[in-house]
């Protein structure tokens, strides 16, 4: 434990060196009846910034400021750092650089710049970005702020456990995303402090497990062409700091896909009004795909540390959730290249309440016999059963249907 970079009392003085600016964020209970479970949700994208970046984002900059030393700094980060750094920068009156991956989504290049910060898009990932953060401040004389391998940043971002142990009497799981590790180093440095039988479980993407192979001892080789909508836990690097706070305190890495993620988001948007993007929705989906086993009875905490999500791909989640659900539904139908057959089609499909939103003609397909044509619908209904009635109808009327997903 002593060899650990970051302890209880660190992040105790950031606490106290931060609680004039930042007040604790909420929690709010959901009762998942597809899991019989309530869990906590802490809401940390009530932060200024919309994540859990400020804290760790704040502590570092007070630091540098009080060190004397400088009033520049640059970082790294896919969006919610640099949004963080940028904004506590503009406020403390410091200079602030930021190396954002070129595919980093746009809503959160506008965020950081609308603070003032020098926005630079290089590289494909955080982790170049990050090497080259490092390299220019060598000789720039700005100071590096990392996302997440510094003392500094983990400490500040332990103050959300004990935020949570002040709003909680009691906790046995808090489950927590991982990216490059500094949010659930800082929360596991508090909660094995103060409650060491609290189980602390980490949530990485299928696409990026590097930590949880790590932490596995296993090898573990990146795919360069990985990609996930949880942009802000995308993260190659394992820290030399937050590994060994990691493998010390963490009880269990488990494993989400983009589709786990993606009804997570939905879950939470229709059930509590609750907006997250993907790495802040990461934990929250490692609950509900059930990637966790925990009894029933126990108290459950896990961050929405993000909300920073990009409405393109917002709307594309909830197209292809509404679609599971088969709250949408597309078909195929082939019908008679005749006056008068379109209007049969759509007059059983309002016999049976369903609404047409697109509809395509297709005469030309190799597949569609002559003098007919095949037609594309996508409908909108009141669910599953709702979609099988309008499906049953239309083959009670000789109509070949074919359904997409």
């Amino acid at each position: 434990m002593h060899s650990l970079s970051v302890t209880y009392e660190d992040v105790v003085q950031a606490q106290q060196r931060m609680l004039d600016t930042l007040p604790a964020t909420p929690m709010s209970v959901l009762s998942c009846p597809k899991i019989n479970h309530k869990v906590h949700l802490k809401l940390d994208i009530l932060q200024r910034t919309g994540s859990f970046k400020e804290r760790g984002a704040l502590n570092a900059l007070l630091q540098i400021q009080a060190e004397g030393k400088t009033q520049k700094v640059i970082g790294a980060s896919a969006g919610n750092h640099a949004q963080a750094v940028s904004y506590h920068g503009y406020k403390l009156g410091m200079e602030v650089s930021m190396i954002m991956p070129t595919h980093t989504p746009i809503n959160k290049v506008l965020s950081t710049q609308k603070w003032g910060a020098h926005v630079e898009l290089l590289g494909d990932t955080v982790d170049q970005g990050i090497t080259m953060a490092k390299e220019r401040a060598q000789t720039s004389g700005e100071a590096f702020v990392h996302a997440f391998d510094d003392p500094r940043i983990i400490a500040g971002q332990g103050v959300c456990a004990l935020e949570i142990l002040q709003q909680l009497q009691h906790v046995d799981y808090i489950v927590v995303p991982i990216g490059g590790g500094g949010y659930i180093s800082g929360i596991a440095t508090v909660i094995k402090h103060v409650s060491p039988k609290t189980k602390v479980i980490g949530v990485q993407t299928e696409s990026y497990p590097h930590i949880a192979r790590a932490y596995q001892g296993k090898p573990f080789q990146a795919d360069p062409k990985s990609s996930t909508i949880a942009d802000g836990i995308a993260v190659k690097g394992i820290g030399e700091h937050t590994l060994p706070i990691i493998q010390a305190l963490v009880d269990e890495i488990v494993l989400v896909n983009d589709q786990d993620i993606a009804q997570a988001i939905l879950y939470l948007l229709q059930n509590r009004k609750i907006l997250a993007e993907g790495a802040g929705a990461t934990g929250f989906a490692a609950i509900l795909s059930e990637k966790i086993i925990i009894p029933e009875g126990k108290t459950i905490v896990t961050p929405i540390c993000g909300g920073n999500i990009d409405m393109n791909l917002l709307s594309r989640i909830i197209e292809k959730g509404f679609l599971r659900e088969k709250r949408l539904l597309k078909v195929n139908v082939v019908i008679s290249d005749r006056p008068g057959s379109l209007h049969q089609l759509t007059g059983v499909l309002a016999s049976v309440g369903a609404n047409i939103l697109n509809i395509q003609h297709d005469r030309v397909s190799t597949n569609i016999p002559f003098y007919n044509t095949g037609t594309e619908l996508i409908l909108e209904t009141k669910g599953e059963e709702h979609a099988d009635q309008i499906i049953k109808a239309l083959e009670t009327h000789c109509y070949r249907v074919k359904v997409r997903t």
